[in-house]
């Protein structure tokens, strides 16, 4: 399972968001199991690898990549936040607040939304192999392990100037983290004294997610960690997570058998995802989950407008029942 769950996150990067072919799965099979688990465990791992960044959830709108590399989306339109339409050879996508970026296959990277803190001005961008949102930021990683960051930078999430060597970059609201190819953990922005210093404890990291209170890694070994002491009471018991995702209130995690696991706040029916099967990414938003399954289609837990917040409305960030044909082919 470690090698597996090594294999699979630790490299993410290099062939999840490019389109350089199949991936070396095979590298990380179980020799302790029989040819039928192998053939499986390596079906699960390629597509699983490849579907990574297909999905994401963002404040108000969701968006989603289809096979032949064009995007859709669903929700709050303000801002121009959903003109995607037009996109087409994209490999991942990230949603944020008020803005959508999109990873081209060459390597560039497109935005939409509102732009006001120049978060959406990365036409210049290049060599890049991950891209992700925060409230008022885009990060990007470029092919050689540095990182680029614009927007808004009052809490110093854009100080990534100096990072280098790292395989995996995560944002959220004015907040920016890198995993670096040791396993450790390095971060930008607003992060409290107390977190900054239990990430430095972090080693054996092989992914990890940015949410707008905590940090999460996933060690390798298939455990997670939590910057905040409750998150880590609530995961403690968690195993064989290959993929994890932190929305304002709550955390997802995807395990490696396709089903999900959720813990936090439940006012909008987030955690509902019990009965998920056959998943092969997850995207956690402003009180929703999105799931997407092997076979194209894309779930979502039901947004439940909170009465303690009677100025909330559905927007159609959930709306995704009628997607199909989403994620790359296998």
């Amino acid at each position: 399972m470690k090698k597996i769950i090594s294999l699979l996150l630790a490299v993410a990067i290099v062939f999840t968001l490019s389109s350089c072919g199949e991936s070396e799965h095979n590298s990380g099979k179980n020799n302790n199991a029989n040819p039928s688990q192998k053939e499986d465990m390596s079906y699960s791992n390629t597509m699983i690898l490849k579907s990574k960044n297909s999905i994401s959830a963002g404040t108000w709108h969701t968006v989603a990549i289809r096979s032949n590399g064009t995007v859709v989306s669903t929700g709050d339109t303000s801002d121009g936040k959903c003109d995607v339409s037009q996109w087409s050879d994209i490999v991942a996508v990230s949603a944020g607040y008020e803005h959508t970026v999109g990873l081209k296959s060459d390597g560039t990277v497109v935005a939409v939304g509102n732009n006001y803190t120049g978060k959406c001005d990365v036409d210049s961008w290049n060599n890049i192999v991950a891209a992700c949102c925060g409230s008022f930021h885009t990060v990007g990683l470029r092919s050689d392990g540095t990182v680029l960051a614009i927007g808004r930078n009052h809490h110093g999430q854009l100080n990534v100037s100096d990072w280098t060597n790292i395989i995996a970059i995560s944002a959220k609201s004015h907040r920016t983290a890198g995993l670096k190819a040791d396993g450790t953990v390095i971060v930008a922005g607003d992060f409290s004294d107390n977190q900054k210093n239990k990430i430095a404890t972090w080693s054996d990291i092989v992914d990890i997610a940015v949410g707008s209170f905590s940090v999460i890694g996933i060690k390798s070994d298939g455990t997670v960690v939590s910057t905040m002491e409750d998150d880590n009471n609530e995961l403690s018991g968690w195993s064989n997570i290959i993929d994890v995702s932190v929305g304002s209130s709550h955390i997802v995690a995807l395990k490696s058998d396709g089903t999900v696991l959720a813990v936090g706040q439940n006012n909008h029916g987030q955690l509902n995802v019990s009965n998920w099967s056959d998943i092969v990414a997850i995207s956690a938003g402003e009180g929703y989950t999105i799931g997407l399954k092997k076979d194209g289609t894309v779930v979502s837990t039901e947004y439940i407008i909170d009465p303690y917040y009677t100025s909330e409305t559905d927007v159609g960030q959930c709306a995704v029942a009628n997607w199909t044909d989403i994620g790359p082919k296998i």
